[in-house]
């Protein structure tokens, strides 16, 4: 797995497997700071496999969800569920 950090651009990226690229950025809000996740296809090999291969992932949206509220909680964000969160 590699991690790719840049705190003054507030992005962190981590990538991993075949295909796997997760990117955060961290911007101004009005209510603190958003953060927003991004998968990215970063298979350099067989892209057009990656949408069949994620449909073995049904369910996954939901898991990705719960492990991003606990990251967001553990960065002291109390109010973690937002009610406009997937707005």
């Amino acid at each position: 797995m590699r991690m790719e950090v840049d705190r003054e651009r507030g992005f962190v990226a981590v990538q991993g497997g075949w295909w796997y690229r997760g990117e955060y950025r961290v911007t101004a809000d009005p209510v603190g700071a958003r953060v927003e996740h991004r998968v990215v296809n970063a298979a350099s090999r067989g892209r057009w496999g990656v949408p069949l291969a994620n449909r073995f992932f049904v369910g996954f949206r939901g898991e990705v969800a719960v492990g991003f509220g606990r990251l967001l909680a553990e960065l002291g964000t109390p109010e973690w569920p937002r009610a406009d969160f997937g707005a």
